[in-house]
């Protein structure tokens, strides 16, 4: 679902917010005060720049679920092509074999003297 959504797997949002969290925990201890707070909202908003970053390059690349689906029905056509030609290959062979039997016993034939 998240991948569907944000081109991102659900570890690496929380991965985000888990980063983007322990920096504004870091700004408060060292700064504190109103302008820690400034700094945080600060921190939020290139976080979610970057998340929206990370969002654009995942989809460009192919993370949207549904492209992946287009891919796979196509796997499915190509799947059921090559069952098909498999199956006309294990039909080409037992003529072949028959052929080469049909002509072994001709041979034979021919090698028999008669009577």
């Amino acid at each position: 679902m998240s991948r569907k959504i944000l081109g991102l797997d659900w570890f690496e949002v929380v991965a985000q917010v888990g980063v983007t969290a322990l920096l504004c925990a870091i700004a408060d201890s060292v700064i504190g005060g109103q302008r820690a707070e400034a700094v945080e909202a600060g921190l939020f908003g290139v976080s979610l720049l970057v998340l929206v970053w990370r969002r654009r390059q995942a989809l460009a690349a192919g993370g949207d679920l549904e492209g992946d689906s287009g891919r796979v029905e196509d796997l499915e056509v190509r799947l059921a092509e090559l069952e098909q030609v498999q199956s006309r290959v294990a039909e080409l062979e037992e003529r072949v074999d028959f052929a080469e039997r049909m002509l072994g016993q001709a041979r034979e034939q021919e090698r028999i003297p008669r009577g």
